[in-house]
């Protein structure tokens, strides 16, 4: 198995396309995607290799292909991509091999799409190559199959590709220069369609002549701006523009100007309303520019319609954060300090050895007493554990081990408000009831050795009083098998609620009545 880079000339970042398919054990589900991320290597061996050849398991192996006729290369099969321990704690390996769908029956007079091995010759042999062409710049799949996941008993393990297209981006790429982003400005970003749902969020912007460039709001990267010019009182944004890569999914994001749809649907069985926007690619975002005052943004009548989305590539609106009518002023820090977190009761539970895991969660304000927005860059949180039942006990700093929570570089006593690795860290925009000027954040525990869990909020120089939490000891419990679900949330990578799923990566997080979650990602299709 190749898990190191080969020898050779890489050109790294390229975008990868490919129809792809997972199956759970139960459901086989389809998808195409046009944004994930590869590397391909020009081997001092004369082969050639690409990365992460399973796009939905990423495993850090490598792929060979073997040059033949012309600019053909072939990939011969079995390989070994990916590895893992069994319960008894031996390695087991799987192979990429080739696969071809097939219908099978599901004995009720229908048909279930599954993978299996090809076959060649009448079925007297099985395939074991796939051909690609490498052709200006771009590593094609010539045969019609896909390239499946097997053990070793050439059994599918659930993954398979096709139709795999690697190549370069050519969307163009801005960004100021180093000294241009250290003298960056300050922006409150208000996004919403009506004042009582806008959300606020600082972004960075750097002004250079009539060119105007906004940090990626979804990230903050230093490295991922939108460009925008000054043609007179407008602010004109090309509506495509790439911005780099998502290191955490791998995935390509463009800024896309889009126009949204607001969709309003009632159940009467039910009694509820729901509401959520669909999204259409728009040529640019043109925003009128105050010059005095230094904003910019869409306007508030009903005809402008306009959004801007980080998206997941660039050919479909499948976006991993989506801003509704964009508005921008110079942003003055004038808050005094935070107000003091609260704990979201039915989303503390302790640590069991039976679940791996405990967590707490709490909400915030984004803004101090005077309403004052609290820049996130300088708010963070931290923890405290009381061991005993002793009254006069001192808290203890919690710290956040670096060999625990694998995310972090070091270890930790104080973790920004806003950050998530949707692993150990989360952090949601809104609280339960809905309102925009709460989020909340949660921590996983893996240790019930105390009595009493604190938070304190900082915003630089400021600190709140640490509040406190204490389980009940008949919380301390196994998941009950009557453990039922409640209500699901769905929310875009920053946080952001969602009415409903997208047709883009969002997170779901599953309500149970015994107070538990369970938080995962999904990659929505629907629109593919």
């Amino acid at each position: 198995m190749i898990t190191t880079t080969p020898a050779g000339v890489e050109t790294s970042g390229m975008s990868r396309s490919m129809r792809y398919c997972t199956f759970d054990g139960e459901t086989l589900q389809f998808g195409q995607s046009n944004y994930s991320v590869a590397n391909i290597v020009k081997g001092n061996d004369g082969n050639y290799y690409f990365s992460d050849p399973i796009s939905q398991l990423y495993a850090s192996t490598w792929l060979r292909l073997s040059p033949a006729k012309g600019d053909t290369l072939v990939a011969r099969f079995p390989q070994p991509v990916f590895s893992q321990q069994d319960d008894n704690g031996n390695d087991e390996y799987f192979y990429a091999f080739p696969m071809k769908l097939y219908l099978e029956d599901d004995g009720f007079g229908g048909t279930t799409p599954f993978l299996k091995l090809d076959t060649l010759d009448g079925g007297t042999r099985l395939r074991d190559s796939l051909r690609f062409v490498l052709r200006n710049d771009s590593l094609i799949q010539l045969d019609d199959v896909y390239m499946g996941l097997v053990n070793d008993k050439l059994q599918w393990a659930g993954y398979g590709d096709g139709e795999i297209v690697i190549n370069k981006i050519t969307v163009p790429k801005y960004e100021p220069t180093a000294e241009q982003i250290k003298r960056a400005q300050l922006y409150i970003m208000r996004t919403g369609d009506a004042d009582s749902t806008r959300d606020w969020q600082v972004v960075k912007t750097v002004k250079d002549g009539n060119d105007i460039y906004v940090c990626n709001p979804y990230n903050n990267s230093d490295s991922q701006w939108m460009k925008g010019s000054l043609q007179g009182n407008m602010l004109h944004f090309d509506g495509n523009q790439y911005l780099g890569i998502d290191s955490t999914y791998m995935i390509h994001l463009y800024s896309r100007a889009a126009h949204y749809t607001l969709h309003e649907e009632s159940d009467p069985v039910w009694g509820t309303n729901t509401s959520y926007y669909t999204f259409s690619f728009a040529p640019a975002l043109d925003m009128p520019y105050n010059t005095a005052a230094g904003g910019y943004g869409v306007g508030d009548a009903a005809a402008d319609t306009l959004a801007w989305l980080i998206n997941a590539g660039n050919t479909v609106p499948f976006f991993v954060s989506s801003y509704i009518r964009p508005l921008f002023s110079p942003y003055a820090d004038e808050a005094s300090g935070p107000q003091a977190p609260q704990f979201q009761a039915n989303q503390c539970k302790p640590y069991t050895t039976e679940e791996g895991y405990g967590y707490i969660t709490f909400s915030y304000s984004k803004f101090d007493k005077k309403g004052h927005f609290l820049n996130p860059s300088k708010y963070f949180y931290r923890v405290f554990t009381l061991l005993t039942d002793d009254p006069m006990e001192p808290p203890h700093e919690f710290v956040f081990k670096a060999d625990t929570y694998g995310s972090l570089k070091n270890d930790a006593t104080q973790i920004p408000v806003q950050y998530a690795d949707r692993s150990d860290f989360f952090t949601m925009n809104g609280s339960k009831d809905g309102e925009p000027t709460k989020a909340w954040a949660s921590f996983n525990t893996y240790t019930n050795d105390f009595k009493a869990i604190g938070v304190q909020l900082v915003y630089g120089n400021s600190v709140t009083d640490i509040q406190w939490w204490r389980f009940l000891p008949t919380s301390v419990s196994t998941v009950s098998k009557d453990t039922k679900v409640v209500s699901t949330a769905y929310y875009d990578l920053t946080g952001r609620p969602l009415n409903a799923p997208s047709s883009g990566v969002c997170i779901k997080v599953t309500y149970y009545n015994d107070g538990s979650h369970v938080t995962q990602k999904m990659i929505g299709t629907a629109q593919h």
